[in-house]
């Protein structure tokens, strides 16, 4: 899926296109049946209560419509930073305390070398998300 850049019909934020198969895996069981075959976007604005929404804005799903909280819109801990390996913040923040430095970004490197991840499904944005994971340890390092 191209990465077609929509804006949140709640708090105008540029977002990205996002497959139905990612929606469909974050949202509860409930709401599963529901979800149309549409062309769906992602915000990540943290103060927008927003997570997906339809191109055309009629279909909307706040966070509380999700099976789990979002790192990226849930700032209370832990944030999570890697869905595929459940690698969050916390843990980040521990090891280059610890280490004085991360070797997490190399060990998911690996994994999805080894095509041991599912990024498209289990991270909310169902983009990779070891440049995430990069960036907060060059900023904690």
């Amino acid at each position: 899926m191209s990465s077609v850049s929509s804006a949140c019909p709640h708090c105008s934020t540029p977002a990205q296109s996002v497959k139905v198969k990612t929606v469909k895996h974050w949202l509860k069981g409930d709401l599963v049946p529901a979800v149309p075959d549409a062309l769906f976007y992602f915000c990540k604005e943290k103060g927008c209560p927003v997570v997906y929404f339809s191109g055309d804005g009629k279909v909307q799903y706040a966070a509380a419509e999700l099976r789990h909280p979002l790192g990226i819109k849930d700032t209370s801990a832990p944030v999570t930073v890697c869905y595929c390996f459940d690698v969050t913040e916390s843990m980040i923040l521990k090891e280059v305390q610890g280490k004085g430095k991360s070797g997490f970004s190399t060990w998911i490197a690996k994994e999805v070398k080894e095509g041991s991840c599912a990024c498209d499904v289990c991270n909310p944005s169902g983009r990779c998300c070891l440049s995430d994971v990069k960036r907060l340890e060059k900023r904690v390092a």
